[in-house]
């Protein structure tokens, strides 16, 4: 049973403290996913939920830091977190985790030096529910990899789009769906592209257009999750207009994109690790593909373009902040594991405990 109070922590004081300033500087810190800060910008220079913000990006932090933004991707950088404290010691410190469907120690320890923060994967966030730091909400990771302006002007490039299925991925051995990528070699219907963790230069040595281009040159891809983690593939597929073959064993997916959203798309779904399951949806996408064309290319560009790239990430995290700030949300806990999260601010609260019974 959740157990709500009135929160009156540091973190609360540095977030009031934070907005109390005009404008107010959110700092992005991104050093393992540069793409985080270089697509991270608000729209009408800054104004946004009734407040200038300033946001600046990078290793080089400015002058005064109101709220510093890390992302984190597996690794526990608690350590790094502190050092940066000590750096920024009145910034409310937030952390995002693209990676908490992994490494969980790893990101136990990283959360716990931050103020907040904001699991990219809800199915697997009870674990990192501690006294120290407030779960702020699922925040999915986004289209990530450009901007609306660039894959709009790489969808105005006219192509022949390819009718095999575009598989592009790192292929890490621990993960259940390597078995099922190498099977792929074998499948006529696939464009397939695997990389090892160690070297990921058949991706990474492309220029932005380059990339743009391989994504727009196919009119579906295939999304098989490391460990049924919704990715940024899923929004950079939409986004260059394809039709996404998403394995069932994504488990966020319904709770991110309505089921009737999904259909209108569509995204279509396979068994996971069954060849036959993915060349019926194949199938089935081509027939769909071909019969919008480019009409079904831009509604899907369309829908990444009114809120999942990274400037809606960004939208969302200020006016959750704003929300807490201005007491339309408030901290809880629960006893079983003393985890802080956001409920609220018309949420009834039961006392579990007073002082007559404790």
């Amino acid at each position: 049973m959740w157990i709500g109070f009135e929160h009156s922590t540091p973190s609360m004081h540095r977030l009031q403290t934070a907005l109390q300033y005009s404008p107010t500087h959110v700092h992005i810190f991104s050093q393992e996913s540069p793409n985080v800060g270089r697509t991270a910008t608000l729209p009408n220079e800054g104004d946004f939920a009734g407040r200038a913000w300033q946001v600046t990006r990078g290793a080089e932090f400015p002058a005064r830091v109101d709220i510093l933004l890390i992302t984190a991707h597996g690794s526990d950088i608690g350590a790094p977190i502190w050092n940066l404290r000590r750096q920024v010691p009145g910034a409310l410190v937030l952390v995002w985790l693209f990676d908490n469907h992994l490494s969980y120690i790893h990101n136990l320890r990283t959360v716990i030096a931050a103020d907040g923060y904001f699991p990219s994967h809800a199915f697997c966030a009870d674990y990192l529910l501690n006294p120290y730091s407030l779960n702020l909400g699922h925040l999915p990771a986004p289209c990530l990899q450009w901007t609306k302006d660039e894959i709009a002007e790489g969808l105005s490039v006219p192509r022949q789009r390819s009718d095999k299925f575009l598989a592009a991925y790192v292929d890490y051995p621990f993960s259940a769906r390597h078995e099922f990528l190498n099977r792929l070699h074998e499948v006529p219907q696939a464009e397939l592209f695997l990389m090892t963790p160690e070297d990921r230069s058949r991706y990474r040595s492309k220029s932005r257009a380059e990339k743009i281009a391989e994504w727009c040159n196919y009119k579906t891809s295939v999304v098989a999750p490391v460990e049924r983690d919704l990715s940024t593939r899923l929004f950079d597929a939409l986004a260059s207009g394809q039709i996404p073959l998403v394995a069932d064993s994504v488990l966020d997916l319904d709770s991110v994109i309505p089921l009737a959203v999904q259909a209108n798309l569509p995204i279509l779904r396979f068994r996971e690790g069954e060849i036959a399951s993915l060349l019926a949806a194949h199938a089935e996408a081509l027939g769909l593909f071909d019969a919008e064309g480019q009409y079904g290319i831009w509604r899907r560009h369309t829908f990444v373009s009114n809120g999942h790239f990274m400037r809606h990430r960004l939208q969302t995290i200020l006016a959750t902040l704003v929300a807490l700030a201005e007491g339309r949300s408030v901290v809880a806990y629960h006893p079983a594991s003393t985890g802080l999260v956001l409920r609220s601010a018309g949420t009834v609260f039961p006392m579990e405990a007073t002082s007559s019974n404790i």
